[in-house]
């Protein structure tokens, strides 16, 4: 009986260890199939906020480069009006310079005119006072021949 009491708690404790494997075994691949899934959702999260990360530098990169470019244009519209209004600037200068050149040469002329008026007139003077005088003379000569 002993013996037999002895085999039977052998057997238990075999078959209890075999239980405790088997679920050690069942154990064991839920832990493995977890940890597995853990591994995937973690990948997966990382890759996630890689693609997240990526996606913001991108977007970061794109407002940069539009905020350059839109700082191009505004220099380039700020130098085309700096152009303009130096041109502009320019075109005054020397429309003032040949108002006032056309106005020396008119004032010029005019003095030229003057000049010539005034010549005319001394010389138109001078041959009345030259007829005049030679008039005076005659009628003296006639006069003088007559006495």
């Amino acid at each position: 009986m002993t013996k037999q009491l002895f085999s039977l708690a052998i057997a238990a404790v075999l078959a209890t260890t075999a239980a405790y494997a088997e679920d050690q075994k069942k154990g064991d691949g839920i832990l493995k199939k977890t940890e597995k899934a853990i591994e995937k959702v973690g990948k997966g999260t990382v890759k996630g906020t890689e693609a997240l990360g990526k996606g913001a530098l991108k977007g970061t990169e794109a407002l940069g480069k539009g905020a350059l470019k839109g700082t191009e244009v505004a220099g380039k519209e700020v130098l085309k009006g700096t152009e303009a209004v130096g041109k502009g600037a320019l075109k005054g200068t020397e429309a003032v310079g040949k108002g006032a050149l056309k106005g020396t040469e008119a004032v010029g002329k005019g003095a030229l005119k003057g000049t010539e008026e005034v010549a005319k007139g001394t010389g138109n003077a001078v041959k009345k006072t030259g007829q005049e005088l030679s008039g005076k003379k005659k009628k003296t000569e006639s006069s003088n021949k007559s006495e």
